[in-house]
C-alpha cells in the first residue's frame, strides 16, 4: 500500500510559492489554477497534520499541484520530507513596503505585527541558503514575461496562458481578500500567525 502512495505522489509536480505576507499568494494560487494545474492557497487551513498535505495534493486530479503561502516557511521540514522534489518559487518584498501594505488593509502596525512578518523573513533567509529556490521580485509581477516564467517554471506540458493572465492582470488587488477577511475575522494575519506560532511552540 505504502509503495502505490508513493508511486502515486511520484506523479505529481508539486510547486510552493512563499514569500512574506502581502505577496499577492492568493492572486498566484488563481493564476496557477488553470487546465492541468490546480495550486491550493494556504492549504494548510485544511489539513489535521502535515501529512494531510500529501493526501490534500493526491485528490487533486490534476498532475501539477501546489500551494501558495506564507505560513509554508514554519514547515519546510516536514514539506521538503513529503515533496522532496517540488519546485519552490520565492516572492521577494521589502519589509518597509510589507508593513504599510498590512497596516493600510488591516488597520496593523504594531510591533507584534512586525515580529511576526520579521520571524518569516529570517526563516525565508535560512530557507533559501539551504534549497533551491527560485526568486522575483513583488514590483515584477506585473511584468508578462515575469509571470511566464513562474509558469513554465512550476507547471509541465500546458502553455503559458496569456489570454487568462490578461484578465487577471487588470485586478489590481487580490480576489480572495474579503473572503480572507471574512474567513479569519477582523485581523487575519494576525489570527493565522498566533495560530502558527502555537504549533511551532508545540513541536519545540
Amino acid at each position: 500500500m505504502e509503495v502505490e502512495e508513493n508511486q502515486m505522489l511520484h506523479k505529481i509536480n508539486p510547486f510552493f510559492i512563499i514569500g512574506l505576507p502581502r505577496t499577492r499568494s492568493s492572486w498566484l494560487s488563481n493564476f496557477l489554477t488553470y487546465k492541468t494545474s490546480f495550486c491550493f492557497h494556504e492549504a494548510i487551513r485544511l489539513c489535521y497534520k502535515m501529512e494531510d498535505m500529501k493526501d490534500l495534493f493526491e485528490c487533486v486530479n490534476e498532475p501539477n499541484v501546489g500551494d501558495a503561502d506564507c505560513r509554508l516557511l514554519f514547515y519546510t521540514n516536514d514539506m521538503l520530507r513529503l515533496f522532496p522534489n517540488a519546485k519552490w518559487v520565492l516572492i521577494n518584498r521589502k519589509i518597509e513596503d510589507v508593513d504599510k501594505s498590512l497596516e493600510k488593509r488591516y488597520d496593523f502596525g504594531d510591533d507584534k505585527d512586525k515580529e511576526h512578518t520579521r520571524e518569516i523573513s529570517r526563516l525565508i533567509n535560512i530557507f533559501k541558503k539551504e534549497n533551491k529556490v527560485l526568486e522575483f521580485n513583488f514590483e515584477d509581477l506585473d511584468r508578462k514575461e515575469v509571470c511566464k516564467e513562474i509558469w513554465e517554471y512550476c507547471i509541465k506540458d500546458t502553455p503559458f496562458p496569456e489570454k487568462r493572465w490578461l484578465q487577471l492582470d487588470v485586478l489590481k488587488v487580490d480576489p480572495f481578500e474579503d473572503k480572507m477577511m471574512k474567513y479569519h475575522g477582523e485581523h487575519p494575519i494576525r489570527t493565522v500567525f498566533d495560530y502558527t506560532k502555537n504549533i511551532v511552540m508545540e513541536k519545540i
